[in-house]
Order: C-alpha cells, then sequence, then structure tokens
C-alpha cells in the first residue's frame, strides 16, 4: 500500500472518499498525521505523496513537486480562518489563540496579512494555552483567532466574526488555495494518481454521505459540514489557482515569512 499523508480532515474528505470508503480497487493507505510532518517527509523522501498548505511548500524550496490537477481552493468564503471579536476592529491591538498542536501557520499568515493590508492593523499575538471560545472569554480577550475544524465548528454559533479568507480574495480578487497535492522528487506511482482522481470524482457525488459521517464527531448538524463542501470549497483547479499560489509564494517571500520565493514546480507524468 503506498500512504497518502494528509493534516486537515473534511476539506480533504471529498478526494479521499473512494479510497477510506474502499468504493474503488485502490493501493492507497490515507494516513492524517501533523503538516509538519507532512513537510519534513516530502522534503527527504520518506513520504512520497501528500496534502499540504500553500505555506509548506514554499518552505520546501522548491524541493517537491505539485501535481497540477489538484488543489483544494475557496473563491470567496473558507470559514477555517475566523477573527471572533468584541466590539469594533478599529480599535484591535492584541489577538488571542489557543496553543495547538495542529499547526495553524498558514491560517495566521493570512490574517496578518488582511489585517494589516485591508485594516491597517499590526496587532500583537498571544498565545493562551487552553483558550476555548465562549462568550466570558471573548469578554475577557476581546479578540480571538481560530482556525481549521474548530473555526468550522464554531462559526455558526457567532454573529461578530471576520473570515480572513474572504477578505484575502476580496482584496486580491483571486481564489484562496488551502491545500496542494505534493510528490517527492523520485515519486513514480502515475496509477495512484488515475486512483486519487476517480476517488475525486465520486467523493464530489456523495458529499453529504461525507457530511453527515464528518458530523458524528464534530458540534453541528451535517447541513453546515455540507454548506462549507458545496458552497465554500473548490477542487478542481483553475488558472486562477495557479496565479493565487505564485501570488501567495511572493507574499510570503516580501513579507519575510520565507527567505526564499519558490518556483512552482509541477510534477511530469510519463504517459
Amino acid at each position: 500500500m503506498l500512504p497518502i499523508y494528509y493534516s486537515t480532515s473534511l476539506i480533504c474528505d471529498p478526494i479521499l472518499y473512494a479510497i477510506s470508503e474502499n468504493k474503488i480497487e485502490h493501493q492507497l493507505e490515507p494516513k492524517i498525521i501533523p503538516e509538519s510532518a507532512i513537510l519534513e517527509g516530502l522534503m527527504n523522501g520518506s513520504i512520497p505523496i501528500g496534502f499540504i498548505s500553500p505555506l509548506s511548500y514554499a518552505r520546501t524550496k522548491g524541493d517537491v513537486f505539485l501535481i497540477n490537477d489538484f488543489a483544494i481552493y475557496s473563491p470567496h468564503s473558507g470559514k477555517n480562518s475566523l477573527l471572533f471579536f468584541k466590539g469594533s476592529l478599529e480599535h484591535i491591538d492584541h489577538v488571542f489563540y489557543q496553543t495547538q498542536q495542529i499547526s495553524g501557520d498558514f491560517e495566521r499568515f493570512i490574517a496578518n496579512w488582511v489585517l494589516k493590508e485591508t485594516f491597517g492593523i499590526l496587532p500583537q499575538w498571544h498565545e493562551v494555552p487552553e483558550l476555548s471560545l465562549t462568550s466570558k472569554n471573548l469578554e475577557k480577550h476581546e479578540v480571538i483567532f481560530v482556525h481549521g475544524a474548530e473555526a468550522m465548528d464554531l462559526y455558526p454559533d457567532y454573529e461578530n466574526y471576520v473570515d480572513l479568507g474572504e477578505e484575502w480574495t476580496l482584496n486580491t480578487r483571486l481564489p484562496l488555495v488551502h491545500q496542494v497535492l505534493a510528490v517527492s522528487k523520485l515519486f513514480a506511482e502515475r496509477e495512484a494518481l488515475e486512483r486519487l482522481r476517480l476517488s475525486r470524482e465520486l467523493g464530489l457525488r456523495n458529499l453529504m454521505k461525507i457530511s453527515k459521517a464528518y458530523a458524528k464527531n464534530h458540534s453541528q448538524n451535517w447541513d453546515i459540514y455540507f454548506d462549507i463542501l458545496t458552497e465554500d470549497y473548490q477542487f478542481y483547479p483553475t488558472v486562477q489557482v495557479w496565479e493565487s499560489l505564485s501570488e501567495l509564494m511572493s507574499m510570503m517571500f516580501y513579507s519575510n515569512v520565507v527567505d526564499y520565493l519558490p518556483d512552482l514546480k509541477i510534477y511530469q507524468e510519463i504517459t
């Protein structure tokens, strides 16, 4: 079995659905691990294929390759990088966020860029252990940043929040890429990519089943997650998606988040 690694569940589920549920013949084994471990494995060759954020790709310094017909992106709202607040955004000096095992480096980069470029704010960030989003904590801290699956679970329960991914798309007029499919230098499993393409096709036909399964372990009803998958995310990249990736690479470099401006290296499948 060829392992395929990912770190974020809901938005990757449509691509991995038919493989995880054994709806098709395959030799792939989805494994969820921290993104930092996927990045390290791709770079040293111990991981052949995995989904990573654009920031992780930038950190590879171009030592891994992208599969050009796979990307997970939001044309508008992504609901996975949210700033919950009390009062007015004009007076934000501090942003608090919970210490988490799941990396939110990419989402925090988007948050910093949006706050600076859209709102003219340069806040201080404060990491707080066991900081949950409650009315009491929001009263105390005033601004709390939440990302990933937790953000998707919480947003229906609050009115005052900014979707930072949506603000990024409004500012740049580009879709925001959340995950790309990367392979190591020695990857040569063309059939695995064909199986993934078929799995994605079947997954997009079964978003209700995926949402209901996901909701069993999360706080909202399944229709919330169904709306996220059907209304907020897309899974077949367009030319604009690659423009967005190039723009993100430049932003990260010129913001001194990475010290190298990587090219977008595309894996060449041998036919």
